[in-house]
């Protein structure tokens, strides 16, 4: 007896660690998303960085990891899938000007940071390294909600995978920031900490 309960202790304890590591919210694809609660018509501005660990299941059009964007060009849109490619841009009112773009491979982590610069570049790092640049012309008008596992308001528009560590941050985060924070939590010793 005394055996069986210290393996069913054990086991116990186990199975509370691997669920304890496992803290990333799980999108199925369907109508899943977060609503952040975050406005950023008034909350953000022209400068912009949107950073997440991402773990993508299917690669299907328009689905979109997060953002706030409506048909009529409005808002930002972090990682949408449009043809197999994965994509970050902006709208500014009347169009949705040149934006960025990668590959992701399926059922894989990934750390995905953009920066928004209106009226100057949209850049996208992947695992930290610089791997995509768009130079803009016109600023960002921004929507009025952010969403995490959405980037676009309509229907069929939902994430299929994990999303973790989603952070958004007012200013442009430079390269070494990014690469150097991406596995760490972010602490008041974090150069951006006031933003």
């Amino acid at each position: 007896m005394k055996k069986l309960l210290l393996i069913s202790c054990i086991l116990i304890i186990y199975y509370g660690f691997l669920t304890a590591q496992n803290k990333a919210l799980d999108f199925d694809g369907t109508d899943e998303y977060v609503d952040t609660g975050l406005n950023p018509s008034t909350e953000l501005g022209q400068t912009v960085t949107v950073e997440a660990w991402i773990y993508p299941r299917s690669q299907q059009n328009y689905r979109g990891v997060a953002g706030g964007h409506i048909s009529d060009y409005k808002g930002i849109s972090f990682m949408q899938c449009e043809n197999d490619t994965w994509r970050a841009g902006y709208g500014d009112g009347s169009n949705w000007p040149s934006g960025v773009g990668t590959t992701l491979n399926m059922n894989e982590w990934v750390h995905i940071a953009v920066v928004y610069k209106g009226s100057i570049y949209v850049k996208l790092y992947k695992n930290g390294d610089l791997v995509d640049t768009a130079i803009t012309t016109t600023d960002i008008l921004h929507y009025t909600e952010f969403w995490i596992g959405r980037a676009m308001d309509g229907s069929d528009r939902y994430f299929d995978g994990y999303i973790d560590e989603v952070r958004v941050w007012n200013v442009a985060l430079d390269a070494t920031t990014i690469r150097d924070w991406m596995c760490k939590k972010v602490t008041s010793s974090h150069p951006q900490w006031s933003h």
